[in-house]
């Protein structure tokens, strides 16, 4: 099972105050700083490890099929959601 922690802010915070401390213009590598600060809140850690890693793509109709809000059908989503190499390393998750 996965257990999915809460963000620890007092680390997020530590590791925002470490980008400051660094010889440079505070804030002058933009979004990269708030993105290593969240990671690192995620993982509980300064010391951010980012070695596993995944892309998550999700797709899905979310009823507008049935609702007659889409313009498509059901199988443009199912036909989008595969990827053009193939589906090896995929795991599907339906509700």
């Amino acid at each position: 099972m996965i257990n999915i922690v809460p963000f620890d802010k007092d680390k997020y915070d530590e590791i925002r105050a470490r980008w400051d401390s660094i010889a440079k213009p505070l804030n002058s590598l933009g979004r990269f700083e708030d993105i290593t600060a969240r990671i690192g809140a995620v993982q509980g850690s300064v010391e951010i490890d980012i070695r596993k890693r995944a892309v998550i793509i999700m797709c899905a109709d979310n009823g507008i099929v049935a609702e007659g809000v889409s313009q498509s059908g059901q199988d443009v989503t199912r036909a989008v959601r595969h990827r053009p190499q193939g589906d090896e390393g995929h795991q599907e998750f339906r509700t």
